[in-house]
């Protein structure tokens, strides 16, 4: 039962979406980090000048090669710290507000988040977004359970969102792009670091706190240096735990939260040509319950940021990135080497005192049995080791390049157990045991189900990409990787709620080619055109077997059992764009245009009777969008910044299943329906006020704009998961205000999220099985508005 919990197949969506753009320069502070990748130093410079504060570039490594992001012939958004300061940024569902195109998605009503851009995402099969510490994937295959783990925002170099395919550099899992989280390299020659405490307050909610620092500078002048940093953040919790009834309180604010993220890094340069960089990374994200509110339908009255549940739900994700990389740096070529280990561990307790019930006899409460507990312990452990040899040119040239080698073993193990007194409740509602209902007992510990699933993922691959300057600022751009994957499965699951037993084994072995064909003109220093045509793609699988008890529903769709196996999908996407800045670099302008036409998609289908699940191919889809980011410096105290996306992402067919009873074919998709959590239209604008209260005494005003405009959760009247209740998702809208100081090495900033407390329902599930007998409603909102001050000492 890998995937028992009951979320509607098309019942995923943002948790946290929204698009904007990022702000311009020009934050107050004394601290301005930027990673000159060429030579692998963190540079520190002085508080901003008047030059500093124009639109200037940031150095972007988005295609293996330091380089300016105005420079760069692709979609790109790279997000310094200034900008997450200002933001107030503390994981990637902060930045999502203000990045075209990027949606930040639950992979369950419960789990851990998964991200989409450009509208390809899945909350199945392997990942359609590659996520990147540095060069080392951590990336897992999506399931109901848990998505890829989610780096927090601290003493980050930048953060890079690369949009469209990215297949050819960054190799399976890039389908829809890539996000690269960069951390600042250790400085041989100079000392720099912070320390900052942070306080605020959550409106019905408790208090939130963060505590960190971060150093680095030469141990050795010019041959070993350091860089080290740790931080501890407190989540206060907004939701209060009520009675089944909703009518007593019984504990408060129960979503609270503790985040511990922790990195230590050396640089060693023997010699001028050699570089080699151990580092070390440890974060760790508890939480004590979801966050997750209930809402009763044509029953129980559910107040706001209230839930029934029966249990404690506590939650730990916690991973350790250990890697060493070695660069050398011949006179006309470089050569790195990266090697990584990433290793996870990911517990989690879902109450399932309703959804038992509900999926035995259609009510989620049973009178006189208010008290039954059911819960679902779940465990991920994941280990990605991955080993890189990457070759790259050095200096100017009309030829330049970069290719190499990869290598990765990515295992994954997912076991589940639910357990509970489930014979009391079928005694209690049917006067009958679990082993006389079922015709076994239950497993030792009161266990109705247990299951484990193991994958292991393979991937060998080579890898080029070259740009040739056929005529001044003309250049031609080729790449190409050639990858060998292997995936090894096994799954077993056992209990009354799986009887008879199942197990499923299998192997899966592919050969992707991804290429990329591109052009870009550099029509003056200041402008570039650019347009590419690039492929992704992602791996196939095996599923998990299904049991005897879903015969039924698998005969709605005409089948008589599940798939053994799925198989990968691909997509090309094809794009257009231009960078301009003018007037002095005062305005700069980005924009593209892109089709993309998605084939042979990895889907959840959904069985919800039975409360499983399994991955098939589900036809083809486009995605046709428009993204634009604009920043503009009006005085030299105003900054503005619009950007905004538009994509339109539907099935380009319909797809149907097997034969029905009565002749017909079952509806899987419909031709025209729209991608579910894919918003059409997101806007996000910013305006900034510099100004100097007295002398040395430097500050700025910010407010952040973010609208969302409305897309679907599940499919359409008429296809296999439609639900009425929960598809349509409203629009909505974030405001946040911001006032910063700075004098000297102190900076002080005074923000207010959420201004006018919107509470949007931004993702729902239900948990009954049947729209027809469905009384709760399980959602998710925006933090309510929160108050905060902010104290950071750089040095």
């Amino acid at each position: 039962m890998a995937q028992f919990q009951n979320i509607k197949s098309g019942g995923f969506v943002p948790l946290i979406v929204s698009a904007g753009c990022c702000l311009a320069a020009g934050t107050t502070h004394a601290q301005n980090a930027q990673t000159d990748a060429t030579s692998g130093q963190n540079e520190k410079t002085a508080p901003a000048t008047d030059e500093a504060m124009r639109l200037g570039d940031v150095v972007v490594t988005a295609q293996k090669t330091a380089e300016r992001s105005s420079r760069v012939p692709l979609s790109l958004t790279a997000i310094t710290p200034e900008e997450m300061d200002a933001l107030g940024a503390k994981g990637i569902e902060d930045l999502a507000r203000s990045i075209p195109g990027l949606s930040y998605l639950p992979s369950s009503g419960l789990g851990t988040p998964s991200i989409a851009i450009r509208g390809i995402a899945s909350v199945v099969g392997d990942s359609t977004t590659g996520i990147y510490i540095d060069d080392t994937p951590i990336q897992v295959r999506n399931s109901l359970f848990a998505g890829s783990a989610n780096p927090r925002l601290f003493d980050l170099d930048r953060v890079e969102v690369l949009r469209g395919p990215q297949g050819t550099l960054f190799g399976a899992s890039s389908e829809g792009g890539t996000i690269r989280y960069i951390t600042p390299q250790p400085s041989l020659d100079a000392y720099s670091g912070f320390a900052r405490a942070e306080i605020s307050s959550t409106q019905g909610g408790d208090l939130n706190g963060t505590l960190g620092a971060a150093v680095g500078g030469p141990l050795i002048e010019n041959e070993l240096g350091f860089r080290a940093s740790v931080a501890q953040s407190h989540v206060g919790g907004w939701i209060d735990r009520v009675s089944p009834d909703g009518k007593q309180q019984l504990d408060s604010n129960i979503n609270s939260g503790n985040d511990t993220v922790a990195r230590f890094a050396l640089a060693w340069a023997p010699n001028e040509r050699l570089t080699i960089t151990p580092s070390v990374y440890y974060q760790r994200v508890s939480t004590a319950a979801p966050s997750m509110s209930w809402r009763g339908l044509g029953g129980t009255a559910y107040a706001d940021d209230t839930a029934g549940w029966a249990i404690e739900q506590p939650s730990r994700d916690k991973f350790v990135l250990s890697s060493i990389s070695a660069e050398y740096r011949f006179e006309n070529f470089s050569v790195k080497s990266i090697t990584s280990n990433f290793y996870r561990n990911y517990t989690r307790t879902d109450d399932y005192s309703n959804y038992i019930p509900e999926l035995l006899f259609r009510v989620p409460f049973i009178p006189g049995l208010s008290g039954f507990q059911e819960a679902s312990n779940d465990q991920v452990t994941q280990r990605n080791l991955t080993q890189e040899l990457r070759f790259s040119s050095n200096g100017p040239s009309r030829l330049t390049w970069v290719g190499g080698l990869y290598f990765q073993r990515a295992t994954y193990n997912f076991t589940q157990s639910v357990a509970g007194p489930m014979d009391l409740l079928l005694k209690t509602v049917a006067g009958v045991s679990v082993e006389q209902a079922f015709g076994v007992p239950l497993l030792p510990g009161d266990v109705a189900y247990y299951g484990n699933t193991r994958t292991v993922d393979k991937q060998f691959a080579a890898f080029g990409d070259v740009r040739y300057e056929i005529v001044d600022n003309l250049k031609l751009i080729f790449g190409l990787r050639a990858a060998h994957t292997e995936l090894e499965y096994r799954q077993f699951a056992n209990g009354p709620l799986n009887n008879p037993p199942t197990a499923a084994s299998g192997t899966k072995d592919e050969s992707p080619v991804t290429p990329k064909f591109g052009i870009s003109y550099q029509l003056d220093e200041a402008k570039m055109l650019y347009a590419n045509a690039a492929k992704g793609y992602r791996v196939g699988g095996v599923n998990n077997a299904v049991p005897s008890a879903c015969a039924s529903e698998l005969a709605a769709l005409g089948l008589t059992r599940s798939p053994t196996t799925y198989d990968s999908d691909s997509l090309w996407n094809y794009e257009v764009g231009g960078k301009f800045a003018f007037l002095d670099n005062r305005l700069s302008l980005n924009s593209s245009v892109y089709y993309t036409r998605w084939s042979n998609i990895q889907q959840l289908v959904g069985l919800p009777s039975c409360g499983f699940s399994y991955v098939g191919n589900l036809g083809s889809a486009t995605s046709k969008g428009v993204e634009l980011e604009a920043k503009a410096r009006v005085s030299d105290h105003l900054i503005l910044g619009l950007s905004a996306s538009y994509t339109n992402s539907q099935f380009a067919d319909d797809v149907l299943g097997g034969t029905l009873a009565g002749g017909q074919r079952a509806l899987i998709a419909r031709k025209g329906d729209e991608l579910v959590g894919v918003p059409k239209w997101m806007v996000a604008a910013n305006l900034q006020y510099n100004f100097s209260l007295a002398d040395g005494y430097n500050s700025s005003l910010r407010a952040d704009y973010q609208w969302l405009g409305p897309y679907v959760r599940t499919p359409s009247f008429g296809v296999t998961g439609y639900d009425p209740v929960i598809r349509d998702a409203s629009s909505y809208y974030f405001l946040a205000l911001r006032a910063t100081t700075s004098w000297q090495q102190w900076e002080t900033a005074v923000f207010l999220n959420n201004v006018f407390d919107q509470r949007p329902t931004i993702y729902a599930a239900d948990s009954v099985l049947s729209p027809n007998s469905r009384s709760l409603l399980a959602q998710t909102s925006l933090q309510p508005r929160t108050f905060g001050i902010s104290l950071t000492r750089y040095f």
